[in-house]
């Protein structure tokens, strides 16, 4: 199971905070529902954190050797294959195509630690 992270804890304003959300909420909504019908709904978990939740969010940046300085961020964290995938688009749109090139094996990833 691989899960996308959304990690709002670097945006500048809660607008920005909140319009991350809104793309996190969008895409599960919409890969959910594929994946479930395809019995395949543990293929990709959806998380979105902001600074609320910082000491978790800063726990897992570390983990994945993440620059806060490079904040908000979406990645795509696959533990048991040890690598991570980086989404530099983060509209809707970007969002969902990462997740679509995901599931082609499309995208160039990296170690967890990397």
């Amino acid at each position: 199971t691989a899960c996308l992270l959304f990690l709002a804890d670097g945006t500048t304003t809660d607008n920005a905070a909140a319009s991350l959300k809104q793309v996190a909420q969008a895409t599960a909504d919409h890969f959910v529902p594929q994946f479930t019908s395809a019995g395949t709904e543990d293929k990709v978990v959806f998380m979105y954190g902001d600074k609320s939740q910082q000491d978790l969010i800063s726990s897992v940046r570390e983990f994945l050797s993440l620059d806060a300085a490079k904040a908000p961020a979406v990645v795509l964290m696959d533990i048991p294959n040890g690598v991570k995938y980086i989404c530099e688009d983060f509209s809707q749109e970007g969002v969902r195509k990462f997740v679509d090139d995901y599931n082609a094996d499309k995208l160039t990833s990296v170690g967890l630690q990397e």
